[in-house]
């Protein structure tokens, strides 16, 4: 099924050149994103990243379009866990004495991935200035690490997670016309990860995309 996906993602955006104008683009926004699952996973909170990355859009009929992005794209969902450890010190008299640690650590899980979302990308209004996207995503990992946080220990974890993760995506946004031959184009866009991520626990990921694209003719 992965291989699939990948070709199809791959074939869309090669058939819609070959038949029309194209569009292209440069992006950047923010990243909101989180881990949905059971146990560790459901723990995880809401984590801000970012993404840069290009675009191509070619129009299918007036108000229908394609587009394709492919972006480098930082998930970084967070939780904080509290813990208490006891540590034996010499106390007076050179006794031992007992002392209870308490505190709270930080966990985030830094994502990094080339992201290639395929949309089709519906105008609407008279004037066609506002529009809807949805379609499908596939994201393959470029780094992985998770870092752990407490008091001034600082810990890194690497290889704990799968390095494919693909989903759907639906957005909404706002074309802004600056010339004959340019648009920005500011969109909202969620991302629903639909694969299992990690090697021990199931998660799975989902983040909120704040895109602001700049749109040419060549």
């Amino acid at each position: 099924m992965k291989k699939a996906l990948f070709l199809f993602m791959l074939t869309l955006p090669l058939l819609a050149i070959a038949q029309n104008k194209v569009k292209f683009g440069i992006n950047a926004g923010a990243v909101l994103s989180d881990v949905r699952g059971e146990s560790y996973a459901a723990d995880f909170n809401y984590g801000m990243g970012y993404l840069f990355g290009v675009s191509m859009e070619t129009r299918l009929s007036e108000r229908l379009s394609f587009i394709a992005n492919i972006n480098y794209e930082r998930k970084n969902p967070t939780k904080k866990e509290d813990y208490s450890y006891m540590i034996i010190v010499a106390g007076q008299n050179g006794m031992a004495q007992e002392i209870m640690i308490d505190g709270t650590a930080k966990i985030t899980t830094i994502l990094d991935y080339i992201s290639i979302p395929v949309n089709l990308k519906y105008y609407i209004g008279t004037n066609k200035d506002y529009f809807v996207t949805t379609g499908l995503f596939a994201a393959f990992m470029a780094d992985e690490r998770v870092k752990v946080k407490h008091g001034t220990y600082l810990a890194n974890y690497h290889n704990n997670y799968h390095t494919l993760d693909y989903g759907v995506n639906l957005g909404i946004g706002k074309k802004i016309k600056l010339s004959d031959t340019q648009n920005l184009n500011m969109e909202l866009r969620d991302n629903f990860g639909l694969s299992t991520i990690a090697h021990d626990f199931k998660a799975k990921t989902n983040s909120i995309n704040l895109i602001a694209n700049w749109q040419f003719d060549l």
